[in-house]
């Protein structure tokens, strides 16, 4: 019995330093790539990036056009440049801030309605839930509460 537990044990053991030792050869490719694109400026001030842009623009273009079949470089003509890039970027991320800003704007009213449409559901329920009751009540005791109220 205990040769059979040790046996468990031991593939439990060697399962999970797999998982570590993954983890591990993960995370370090990860860092890698974090640290060399950090050294080359991308993570830095936007003219480092551009600059970065530009560079591999240069480096990776002729690749691109020698050993990619001429349909798609004839659909892809050439790679986007910094401008059109930045341009992008820029309107993407001002339309950004303007829907977060219209949406906290409006966020108290929008808080509002919620608000109503939630109590108004909840007395309709109520009044739904009281009338079903009612209607559901023995006829004696029904019968108590109509001499009660006459009374």
């Amino acid at each position: 019995m205990n040769l059979i537990r040790l046996n468990l044990d031991f593939k439990v053991s060697f399962k999970v330093e797999g998982y570590v030792f993954r983890f591990g050869i993960k995370s370090s490719i990860v860092g890698g790539i974090v640290y060399y694109t950090y050294k080359e400026g991308l993570w830095s001030k936007s003219e480092e990036t551009a600059a970065l842009y530009k560079k591999l623009n240069i480096k990776i273009a002729p690749y691109v056009q020698e050993n990619v079949p001429e349909k798609i470089t004839k659909e892809i003509s050439q790679l986007p440049s910094v401008t059109d890039i930045t341009n992008f970027i820029k309107v993407t991320w001002n339309k950004g801030v303007m829907s977060s800003m219209e949406f906290i704007s409006n966020l108290p009213t929008h808080t509002f309605n919620s608000a109503t449409s939630l109590y108004e559901t909840t007395q309709s329920y109520i009044k739904e839930l009281s009338l079903f009751l009612f209607m559901n009540m023995p006829m004696k005791l029904h019968q108590y509460n109509m001499n009660k109220e006459n009374n």
